[in-house]
């Protein structure tokens, strides 16, 4: 990962170097390999370089009228840089951010539905005098902004923005009512007093103060045609394997491997696309025997040809490293999973440059309880008498989640979706003062589950899968 940031002043005075230069520096561990600064009238873009291969010099500047920084990978590139020498146009080099330029200066702020790839960007546009932020669709990059009387700025980090005078890290009560109702903060709100996060999908327009928000692009949730599994297995053995080689980087990399379904598949597929050899990479508990899976992902290792690395976890581990995972994660996140990443992710570094994950295989393909129960209920609308065959099918171990998401809605709404409800509205009003409900309450309203949903209309388990592609999944990067 690289890091971006920017300034624009609405007071039309320049931005000083010193200011963009303490918000690369605070998150100059993104990028070791660089830093660079463009500076032009009341506008300051400021990269800091992790090479991956197609990273470039940036900011990159267009004849002097388009300044681009972007954290991130386009993956069809070949084809979109194709489509531009065909209009007889040259490449300077072959880097990302050159053909970001060239596509905005050619299609504007419709290049972002061209772009296939996992990306936070930003765009100064010196002839319309406007500033273009945006993310990619499911949010695998993060981009944070500040919007105050005299200036905009953006980074790659809540840390970015705090290095600013006058941004200080006062909490924004409606964020925490949020996260401790859903263990998460789904919508664009942070923990932080007057920062906010870009959405996935969406993109920001700044100008002469004003911030014009749009999304670009949402799932298109086609009805599933069931006789027709044999055609999806088909696409999607078709499309997977293409999705995995994009992404293999042009330096050394390696892949998280559980044994699971989801990382043995995408670590299998990199090492059959590997020009070298595959390292792979497994965190255990030598105190944990239950949450030992090293032993099978061993064992995939052996079958696929890699190099297996075992990295101990420790109980002394978590404690050596806590200040630093809370301070990388700058807010809460579900679960413990962080610390695991971390220590195997440090591990991993030692030997190379970037790395394969099967995150996100839970979320496209309905493997967690809420999707099975959203299913269950969809079949007893067809039939009641499904539900002896439903029973039948529920594994010991999946009883609780499975009440817990086809009861539990009946009393607290929100968890119709899927979501786990950490503390509900009666809990909240025993956790908190009752001034604070109120400071919360007086901000902002309350963040309902269904508000994030697009289409209400649509079958539970597609609403199931919306929210949790759109709104859970990015909160895990």
């Amino acid at each position: 990962m690289s890091g971006i940031a920017g300034i624009i002043n609405f007071n039309k005075k320049p931005v000083e170097k010193s200011t963009l230069n303490n918000m690369l520096t605070a998150i100059a561990h993104r990028g070791p390999d660089g830093r660079e600064v463009w500076l032009k009238n009341n506008a300051g873009l400021g990269f800091v370089k992790l090479e991956t291969g197609n990273v470039g010099p940036q900011p990159f500047v267009l004849d002097d009228k388009i300044a681009v920084v972007l954290d991130g990978a386009i993956y069809n590139r070949d084809e979109l840089r194709d489509q531009i020498k065909k209009q007889g146009l040259q490449f300077r080099g072959e880097s990302d951010a050159e053909l970001l330029a060239h596509l905005y200066n050619l299609s504007g702020e419709r290049c972002l539905e061209q772009i296939n790839g996992m990306f936070s960007l930003a765009i100064r546009d010196e002839v319309k005098n406007i500033l273009l932020l945006a993310r990619d669709r499911i949010g695998m990059k993060s981009c944070y902004y500040y919007s105050g009387p005299d200036y905009f700025a953006f980074g790659s980090e809540v840390k970015a923005l705090l290095a600013l005078p006058g941004v200080n890290a006062e909490l924004y009560p409606p964020a925490l009512i949020e996260y401790c109702t859903y263990q998460n903060i789904l919508t664009e709100k942070t923990l932080f007093k007057g920062i906010k996060k870009v959405q996935p999908a969406c993109y920001l327009i700044i100008t002469e103060g004003k911030i014009e928000k749009k999304r670009y692009w949402q799932p298109h949730l086609a009805k599933t045609d069931l006789g027709a599994e044999e055609k999806y297995i088909a696409e999607f053995q078709k499309l997977f394997p293409k999705a995995v080689k994009r992404t293999i980087p042009g330096v050394s990399f390696g892949s998280f491997l559980s044994g699971g379904f989801d990382s043995t598949s995408v670590a299998a597929i990199a090492r059959k696309y590997s020009e070298t050899p595959l390292d792979t990479f497994c965190g255990y508990y030598p105190e944990g025997e239950a949450f030992d899976e090293s032993a099978i992902a061993e064992e995939v290792s052996e079958r696929i040809g890699s190099a297996f690395h075992k990295v101990p976890i420790t109980p002394k581990d978590y404690l050596n490293v806590i200040d630093k995972v809370i301070y990388h994660l700058e807010e809460p996140t579900t679960g413990s999973a962080a610390f695991a990443y971390y220590l195997v992710s440090g591990k991993a570094a030692e030997k190379v440059k970037v790395m394969l994950t099967g995150h996100g295989g839970d979320e496209l393909f309905g493997g967690y309880p809420a999707y099975k129960v959203a299913w269950f209920k969809e079949r007893l609308k067809s039939n009641p008498l499904e539900i002896f065959r439903i029973f039948r099918e529920i594994k010991g171990w999946e009883w609780a989640k499975i009440l817990y998401f086809w009861i539990y809605p009946l009393f607290q709404p929100n968890v119709r979706y899927g979501l786990y409800t950490m503390f509900p509205e009666k809990a909240q009003k025993e956790l908190f003062q009752p001034e604070f409900i109120q400071a919360a309450a007086d901000l902002e309203s309350p963040t309902i589950s269904s508000e994030l949903i697009e289409d209400n209309n649509l079958p539970l388990d597609d609403q199931i899968f919306y929210l949790y592609l759109s709104g859970y999944l990015p909160t895990l990067v």
